[in-house]
């Protein structure tokens, strides 16, 4: 009984994983693309062709208090409960940052770059980021679409887009850097599932 929970679990996670991806709107032009194949004329022209995932690492100390491990509360042992939860702080969870007090901890960067006009693939890419001094918290993501070469829709954080709605990964142990420092940053892109997964790998000079 106990397994059969578990593996429950595991698949409640994997389908919250999945729909992330998925139910970005911007994206299932991608998923639906070979349905929409045999409609179009020869060199018709898709809109939006392209997207990227954009990225950046964060300074919060709220974020990363929201999925910090209990350990403990009034007394009470909850170790077994962050035993439970697993991988899910490594997890990719929706989030407005605008909403949580935050400052930038790295330069805007590309996790990976997705041509609209083909069938989706898998993707991996690694990157060498640089930090800038002080505290790391989190890996803020979103999308960026484009319309044509001058147009993009763009899902950043900030104060003139502040309904977007990013997605963070928050780091298991906050990162802090009081000289030059860096994070390698291990991107998996699955297009079967649609699921997006990030290794980090922190590197101080």
């Amino acid at each position: 009984e106990r397994q059969r929970e578990r593996q429950k679990d595991r698949e409640r996670r994997e389908r919250q994983r999945e729909s992330i991806v998925r139910s970005e709107p911007r994206l299932r032009v991608w998923y639906i693309r070979h349905a929409v194949a045999p409609l179009l004329a020869p060199g018709a022209r898709c809109i939006p062709s392209s997207a990227a995932i954009r990225a950046m690492f964060v300074d919060s100390e709220r974020l990363q208090s929201l999925r910090a491990p209990c350990a403990q509360v009034s007394g009470f042992d909850l170790s077994a409960f962050d035993a439970a939860c697993g991988t899910a702080q490594a997890e990719l969870s929706p989030c407005v940052l605008h909403d949580y007090l935050h400052r930038p901890a790295s330069a805007p960067f590309t996790l990976l770059d997705v041509d609209l006009a083909m069938a989706p693939a898998d993707m991996a890419a690694r990157h060498e980021v640089a930090l800038l001094p002080g505290r790391s918290d989190a890996l803020v993501v979103w999308l960026d679409v484009a319309l044509d070469e001058q147009t993009i829709l763009s899902g950043a954080p900030g104060p003139d887009n502040c309904f977007a709605k990013q997605a963070v990964f928050v780091l298991r142990q906050p990162v802090v850097a009081p000289g030059p420092a860096s994070i390698a940053v291990e991107v998996a892109f699955t297009a079967a599932t649609g699921a997006l997964d990030v290794a980090f790998v922190h590197d101080q000079h």
